[in-house]
């Protein structure tokens, strides 16, 4: 196939889905066989199917969204992507039975993504949102009010007009304060520092 980043490629949906599977195989890891599907399809007004890939370099998950860029250059961008897709990573191995349970401790973080995911990306989709930006969820987001979050990018570099994946990583309040005033960069950097980086989670200790 060639680059679905060509304006001039003819535009298949399935070859474009399958494109950008084997690019974020190449950037985090082999995708899982088992995808969990909305029941109402997002276009129509629903919840995204999420994807979920291996992540050995670190030995965790990636929960990924496939269906925000649904053709090249269309969907959420950035002055980094022409088109991007969102993924949030855990230390929690996938099994597709305990990530629906809500009574299972596997399924916490699981459960917990696809709402994050969800609430994220229908704000992307409206607003640009560039690495490193921050984001607070107000009072009346419901189940997410009172969580922070800062965006990282994947990709083997940010060029424009190339597809990529935008990362929210759950940052903890003082965490947050700290980055309206160094920025997010340095405290992506923090969280690298800390090996708290992709993951999100805050269970744990603060790095600002």
């Amino acid at each position: 196939m060639t680059n679905p980043n060509d304006a001039d490629s003819n535009f298949n949906i399935q070859e474009w889905h399958d494109y950008k599977a084997r690019q974020i195989e190449q950037w985090i890891g082999k995708q899982h066989e088992h995808v969990l599907h909305s029941i109402i399809p997002f276009p129509a007004g629903g919840a995204l199917d999420l994807y979920h890939f291996d992540f050995p370099q670190q030995q965790g998950t990636a929960v990924v969204t496939m269906e925000l860029c649904d053709a090249p250059g269309r969907g959420p961008c950035n002055s980094s992507f022409a088109g991007y897709e969102l993924a949030m990573f855990t230390r929690v191995p996938f099994e597709p039975n305990a990530a629906q349970d809500k009574t299972a401790s596997a399924g916490s973080d699981y459960i917990r993504f696809t709402t994050i995911l969800n609430t994220l990306a229908l704000h992307c989709l409206q607003v640009p949102v560039e690495r490193f930006d921050t984001c607070e969820f107000s009072a009346e987001t419901n189940e997410l009010r009172g969580s922070y979050f800062v965006f990282d990018a994947i990709s083997p570099e940010s060029t424009p007009n190339q597809f990529g994946i935008m990362v929210p990583l759950e940052i903890l309040a003082t965490e947050f304060e700290f980055a309206q005033q160094e920025g997010g960069k340095e405290l992506v950097r923090l969280l690298r520092q800390n090996g708290y980086h992709p993951f999100s989670t805050t269970n744990r200790l603060p790095v600002a």
